[in-house]
């Protein structure tokens, strides 16, 4: 029985010490604007998702006040790492939409930048693409069995 209470205790530390591990990432967010626009969304925004999960399962489910608490903090200081990253990314598109001088950005103006950017990018690959094979090369047809 002993050795329960010993793994619920590391458990605590390593849990609320976990917790603790997102503030060098939130300065760091703070501190500079590069440094929060090369965090990944998708990351950090998974692992917000997650722990909600979590902390639900761990308020209604297995009903551990502890448990829940970790995973809360893990919820708090991924939506914070998020919450930054996502900032410092509009505040690129309003700085973009101020250039153009058009208003400050909204959510249908983001999606097509965004979309425009997809599209561009699918032009400029599938010209890079058809234009790298050299003219004089002439495709032969494959065939498929055998001959």
């Amino acid at each position: 029985m002993s050795y329960l209470v010993t793994i619920k205790s590391l458990y605590v530390v390593n849990g609320f010490a976990g917790i603790l591990l997102y503030l060098p990432q939130i300065a760091k967010a703070l501190q500079s604007r590069d440094h929060a626009r090369s965090l990944s969304l998708v990351t950090f925004g998974g692992w917000s998702l997650g722990s909600v999960v979590s902390t639900l399962y761990a308020a209604l489910i297995v009903q551990d006040p502890v448990f829940t608490a970790v995973s809360f903090g893990n919820f708090v200081g991924a939506a914070a790492v998020f919450c930054l990253a996502l900032r410092s990314r509009l505040g690129t598109v309003r700085v973009l939409s101020v250039v153009r001088n058009r208003r400050p950005y909204s959510w249908a103006s983001v999606s097509r930048l965004c979309l425009r950017s997809a599209v561009q990018s699918r032009r400029f690959w599938k010209t890079k693409m058809t234009s790298s094979v050299p003219s004089d090369v002439q495709r032969k047809p494959v065939r498929s069995g055998a001959q």
